[in-house]
């Protein structure tokens, strides 16, 4: 077990294991924003075609987004036998609760993250 740099909480982070599936699946990872980010191309010149731009925009009314419950196949809790898989799922423990999680994996050249929540 780990404890977050920085944390002046006490939350600390560990690899999830079989018996946290259902605290994780119980997280609700909804949440209400007042803002939204928008993507836009660099323009031209020196980095022209390379990397993008975002640009915090305020919205009303705030949008609330609502995750629907999903099938959890893509975490690998550790000890489990996809263990040495490249995917892990990490979770978050303030004491002995679990307040989030992160899912991830690796495939060449590139690292995803599969899904990822955190409550209070």
């Amino acid at each position: 077990m780990t404890t977050a740099r920085g944390s002046a909480d006490g939350i600390v982070y560990r690899l999830a294991r079989p018996e946290d599936a259902g605290a994780i699946e119980a997280l609700d990872s909804s949440f209400t924003t007042t803002t939204v980010f928008e993507v836009s191309d660099p323009g031209s010149g020196d980095g022209a075609g390379f990397g993008f731009l975002l640009r915090e925009v305020p919205v009303d009314p705030p949008v609330h987004k609502v995750f629907p419950p999903e099938e959890h196949d893509e975490q690998v809790f550790g000890g489990g036998k996809d263990s040495d898989a490249d995917a892990r799922t990490f979770v978050a423990l303030d004491g002995d609760l679990v307040c989030g999680f992160a899912a991830v994996g690796y495939a060449p050249r590139r690292a995803t993250g599969a899904a990822a929540s955190a409550g209070r």
